[in-house]
């Protein structure tokens, strides 16, 4: 029969163990879903950054560091415009020079080795300050990657290396995905890259041969653009290089910018240096004496013209000389520029070589990507001259695809990665200069038209689908290429002849009765689903007439139709896209209007919505015209997002295709769908024109979407200040609760958008008003570390004199919590009381910030009369705070200021032991030598030995035990120091603990009563033995002893 006592020791011990399990939970819980919530961000980021699809400029930038040869560019990293621009935000740099050309492999220009070199010496830099970043762009003609010569490829690129560097899933990533599947319009692009840029103190970019754009006066107007912004000019650091062309040199010079020329004497210098190199390492030039040698060095470099690229061939021509005869003749004819040096190439080679040589500078010219050797000699075997379509012969192959670079020597070169291109941008420009001189003519759409051509012969050879498959593939090096990209030539190439040749076998391909060459192709390449690999069992997911509408073959739609086409055919995948939503997506005009005339089903569903809706969203205004006249509904909300037409055509920011709409009677107020209402759509996207059309034609400004968001929330969240200012003036509501944020005011503080948190302000936005995903719009702005708004918010008339009221006090902690040293200085100067309680788990601002390890705030604090031995409920003192967070330096200080050691009442443990169940070892012998009480005990800890023990520090224990710790000293809660390490597993610390005498037959206290029986209990095995062998025994084994 149990005691009282007994009974109610049992049920608190039950209560007790309860609370741990619930705590333990609690904890592990909490833990997990830290650790969940950082995997998903990771895993959703990499997810978008695929998803944004970016050019690749890396392995420019391996070529660069490759050609790059030691003591040259010196002269421009340590002169003085770089190192001023270095330092500086808001500075803009531009290399600029003729066309200086490359060494080693004869490709690349001397600017993508100097931009090369300047971002090596930038990634060192950044590598140093955490709150540096670096992105870089290579554009580059030479491969026909569409993103390395277009505006929207540098853009991206940028994007992406600044996301990664952000460590986690940053809010502009977030606003990009914001439009599902949808790619981002550039104006979004531009919106994200700001974003980003503040997330920096110092953020360099560097974009290498501007001139090599197709689209550089976008770039230029985005220049123009991006010097004016508060991002630029406080965080940014803007490196061009390019040649001096007039076009580029008006609008540069136009702007703020140093200059540096990369002509004259330094560059004489870069390429002698280059040639000494040259002429000591090459086996060609080695046999020369020192004098001869001497000799090239200086004819070469009078004729390079300041050009390494000339330099280098040059040293070419004289590779094959033999004799001094030899040398001296060559030395006095060599090529005067590159145009001579490539004729020369050119004309050494008999009429078939040449032939040859035309197509593959072609496909080199051109290409949709880079090619691989092997690749790119199967090119060889396609015979474009066959009637009545071209044809792949195998026995026209080379045996040795190398063959390729000897008959297109100095012209071609293949990269660290082994892929081929042309030898440099010059040569593409030579051969797009010299129409009719060796027979042939070398333009964009002849050429596309015989790589298009070639692409397709490859695929008509499989004419059975038993040649394509897994284990044959690497037969057929070209398939893959010839798969994916065809289609993209085929648009390039066709011409508006009744006789294109191209036209005729894109007819012939989708016609033939042998439908193998399509099926293969599908397998190869299935163009409904791009993303997907090549599956060599998948059957087409829809019929020709589909698959022709994917292509924007309109002609061959047509003929299709002609031919008995269903106008109602779906794709098969997930999406179920009709070939009318195809063709009203992509903008055929002619085949919706054909498929209409057939009969198609006009308010057909899928995934992406009906026809109308995919129109609307590309703003094909005279395909939703033509819908609309035949009978599509333009108020139906369809697609996963369940959007109207307006929705969508308002997010995307189409005005002409809004106004044709609204005027024929969509709903403008109609609510719903992922974007809430039109004027929800447009607000977000910042299309500040829109926002206007839509309100005078009735939107109602302050429409609560989900959650309560309005439009102006919405704008205020994304940084739109125009529509922000447009809504205030139709009359919307500053205060108007709801959305994530709460207020339009906390949305513009958590985006640090100054601008409009003003006019917010000044249109009677309630700084007071609490709740939302910060809980008010201090706390929002002192997360973010946003000085100046804070200074905004503060300033507002609104704002009490003591800011650490019930209601803000989330705010103060923020900032203690982000140790943003300027924002607690604003606080403490608009009358913040520095002992006032927090609440939450850092009770004090002393406390939140010894806890963080903001040394400059503590100091701060206690300059300005902070408490140095305040509590709190969690951490207790300062002094602990910091002890858990292991602050020697902050433990040091507030010491020094009088913080007790040893804090009598101090409810969850005293400094030292708080540092010893971390096993801050600096802490805790700085602890011990300012007098802490090294045999003390607490509830939440035991001794401090028995903290560390249980924790598994072993220096820790070490130390403890040589500063006198009681080995043997038992709690109620813990027992002693060796039942807290067997409990845990911890047999290092086991050991040592009965080296230094601890008593393995200590029985009857702790949770498990004994060292042996916690060891037990939680299988620790090796520890059991051990204690067995120290001489330690069960409750059996006494019971038998006391029989």
């Amino acid at each position: 029969m149990l005691s009282d006592d007994m009974k109610q020791r049992i049920v608190s011990f039950q209560t007790r163990c309860q609370d741990l399990v619930v705590k333990f939970n609690g904890r592990m819980n909490r833990d997990t879903n830290v650790t969940i919530h950082q995997i998903q961000n990771a895993a959703r980021l990499e997810k978008a950054l695929d998803w944004l699809k970016a050019p690749d400029p890396s392995q420019n930038y391996n070529n660069a560091r490759e050609s790059h040869r030691e003591g040259t560019c010196l002269w421009f990293l340590t002169g003085k415009e770089f190192s001023e621009w270095k330092e500086s935000t808001g500075s803009l740099l531009w290399v600029y020079g003729i066309r200086i050309y490359s060494s080693l492999h004869l490709h690349g220009s001397a600017s993508i080795v100097y931009s090369s070199s300047a971002i090596k010496d930038i990634t060192i830099h950044c590598a140093a300050n955490p709150s540096c970043a670096i992105a870089y762009f290579f554009f580059d003609s030479r491969d026909a990657q569409d993103g390395l010569q277009r505006h929207g490829g540098l853009v991206r690129c940028l994007i992406k290396q600044l996301a990664i560097q952000c460590n986690g899933m940053s809010p502009a990533i977030e606003k990009l995905l914001g439009a599902g599947n949808m790619q981002p319009s550039l104006e979004s692009l531009h919106i994200a890259l700001e974003l980003l840029l503040v997330k920096f103190e110092h953020a360099y970019l560097i974009v290498d041969s501007l001139d090599e754009s197709i689209e550089r006066w976008k770039v230029l107007d985005w220049l123009k653009e991006i010097t004016r912004r508060e991002a630029f000019k406080h965080r940014t650091h803007l490196l061009i290089t390019s040649r001096d062309e007039i076009d580029i040199r008006e609008s540069i010079e136009s702007l703020s910018v140093v200059k540096v020329c990369m002509e004259g004497q330094v560059i004489d210098d870069d390429i002698r240096m280059y040639l000494d190199w040259t002429l000591r390492t090459s086996f060609h030039m080695k046999r020369w004496e020192h004098a001869r040698k001497r000799e090239i060095q200086q004819k070469v470099s009078a004729m390079s013209q300041g050009m390494f690229r000339l330099a280098a061939l040059q040293l070419e021509e004289l590779r094959n000389c033999h004799s001094i005869r030899e040398l001296e003749t060559q030395l006095g004819n060599l090529p005067r520029n590159l145009d001579d040096t490539y004729n020369r190439i050119l004309s050494k080679l008999d009429e078939a070589p040449l032939r040859t040589a035309w197509k593959l500078l072609q496909w080199l010219a051109f290409s949709a990507r880079l090619l691989r050797l092997k690749e790119l000699a199967e090119v060889v075997g396609v015979d474009l001259e066959t009637k009545p379509y071209p044809k792949f012969r195998a026995d026209s192959r080379y045996s040795d695809p190398q063959s390729v670079l000897i008959i297109c020597a100095n012209l071609i070169s293949v990269s660290v990665e082994g892929n081929v291109q042309l030898a440099h941008f010059s040569v593409k420009e030579f051969l797009l200069s010299i129409s009719h001189r060796f027979g042939f003519t070398i333009n964009s759409q002849s050429s596309h038209s015989l790589i298009a051509q070639t692409c397709l012969a490859y695929l008509l050879q499989f004419d059975t689908p038993e040649i394509l498959k897994e284990d044959t593939l690497d037969n057929f090096p070209l398939a893959q290429y010839a798969a994916e990209h065809w289609i993209s030539h085929a648009k390039f190439g066709t011409s508006d002849s009744n006789s294109d040749p191209l036209q005729a076998l894109i007819y012939a391909f989708f016609t033939a009765d042998n439908d193998a060459p399509f099926i293969s192709w599908v397998r190869l390449y299935d163009l409904d689903e791009p993303w997907s690999e090549h599956d060599f069992e998948r059957e087409p997911h829809g019929s020709r007439l589909y698959y022709a509408c994917l292509a924007c073959f309109q002609d061959i739609s047509m003929a299709l139709l002609e031919a008995g086409g269903d106008p109602n055919t779906k794709g098969g995948n997930r999406l179920r896209l009709s070939v009318l939503q195809v063709a009203s997506r992509s903008g055929q005009y002619r085949t919706v209007q054909n498929l209409l005339a057939k009969g198609a089903e006009v308010n057909g569903e899928s995934w992406n919505g009906s026809a109308l809706n995919l129109a609307s969203a590309r703003g094909h205004g005279e395909i939703v015209r033509l819908l609309l006249e035949n009978e599509a509904d333009m108020n139906m909300r369809s697609g996963e997002g369940q959007n109207s037409a307006l929705q969508v055509a308002s997010l995307a920011g189409h005005e002409v295709t809004v106004r044709l709409l609204l005027k024929k009677g969509a709903d403008v107020n109609l609510l719903g769908g992922l974007f809430n209402s039109a004027l929800h759509a447009a607000s977000m996207e910042g299309h500040d024109r829109v926002v206007r059309i839509l309100l005078e034609n009735g939107a109602e400004v302050d429409m609560p979407g989900k959650m309560g968001v309005t439009a102006l929330h919405e704008a205020s969240e994304n940084g739109f200040l125009n529509v922000v200012k447009l809504l205030l003036e139709k009359g919307a509501d500053a205060n108007k609760r709801g959305g994530h944020y709460g207020t339009a005011l906390q949305a513009a503080s958590v985006g640090g958008y100054e601008d409009i948190v003003q006019i917010l302000l000044d249109n009677g936005a309630d700084v007071g008003i609490q709740g939302g995903g910060c809980g008010s719009s201090l706390q929002a702005a002192a997360s973010g570390g946003n000085g100046s708004i804070m200074r905004v918010l503060l300033k507002n008339a609104s704002i009490p004199g003591n800011v650490l009221k019930s209601w803000d006090r989330n705010a103060v902690e923020a900032t203690l919590r982000g140790g943003h040293l300027k924002i607690v200085k604003l606080l403490l100067q608009n009358g913040a009381q520095v002992n006032v309680p927090l609440g939450g788990q850092h009770g004090s601002a002393l406390g939140a910030a010894s806890f963080e390890g903001h040394e400059e705030t503590v100091r701060l604090l206690l300059e300005k009369g902070a408490e140095v031995n305040i509590e709190n409920d969690k951490y207790g003192t300062p002094l602990r705070a910091a002890a858990l967070g292991g602050h020697a330096e902050i433990i040091s200080l507030l010491l020094e200021k009088g913080a007790e050691v040893n804090t009598p009442k101090e409810p969850h443990g005293s400094a030292l032991q708080a540092a010893a169940s971390k096993g801050h070892e600096r802490v805790v012998r700085l602890l011990l030598e300012k007098g802490a009480e090294v045999d003390k005990e607490s509830k939440e800890y035991g001794t401090a030995l028995q903290a560390a023990s249980m924790s598994g520090h072993e220096l820790v224990v070490k130390l403890l035990i040589e500063k006198g710790a009681e080995v043997n000293k038992r709690s109620k809660r813990f027992g002693d120091a060796l039942q807290m390490a067997s409990r845990r597993g911890h047999e290092h610390i086991v050991r040592l603990l009965l080296h230094h005498g601890a008593d393995v037959h200590v029985r009857g206290v702790g949770l498990y009563g004994s060292a042996l029986q916690a060891a037990s209990i939680r299988k620790h095995q090796a520890i059991v033995e051990l204690l067995l062998e120290k001489g330690a025994v069960g409750p059996d084994d006494d019971a038998a002893g006391a029989h």
